[in-house]
């Protein structure tokens, strides 16, 4: 039998959840290293268009390396990827509409900062975000 709302919220605080480590990556990621080397990669690259675009010059082959490496696994946890997340799209429809990169990363050059450090704390903390959902 399905009961109100307010029955399940008063339920929900009679029987509070407890932490639960199995759903938690307490340790580093075994590839965290990895994935700090191509996000520097993507930085560098990001960079390197910011400054032919600025200069008026052309940056098509760098907009396709970009592409090329946000494409790979260890680009999944990086600055970039939750732009692209926060502009409503996945690694997946981009593949879809390729399209629709150079769009994004002039846009994330246009309204982000961005810098050549990429703190393995940053990285560990994007990895953690996810981390749940992949125990299920």
């Amino acid at each position: 039998m399905l009961r109100s709302n307010l029955h399940y919220f008063k339920t929900s605080i009679d029987n509070k959840e407890k932490l639960e480590e199995r759903y938690m990556f307490l340790d580093w990621h075994k590839h965290i290293y990895k994935y700090i080397k191509t996000t520097k990669k993507l930085k560098e690259l990001l960079a390197t268009v910011k400054t032919l675009k600025s200069k008026g010059q052309d940056a098509k082959d760098y907009y396709k390396d970009l592409y090329k490496l946000i494409l790979e696994d260890f680009a999944s946890k990086s600055e970039l990827n939750c732009f692209i997340n926060a502009c409503d799209l996945s690694i997946g429809t981009l593949k879809k509409y390729p399209e629709y990169f150079e769009s994004i990363i002039d846009l994330y050059l246009k309204y982000r900062d961005f810098t050549d450090i990429t703190p393995k704390e940053w990285v560990q903390a994007i990895i953690d975000k996810g981390a749940s959902r992949s125990e299920g």
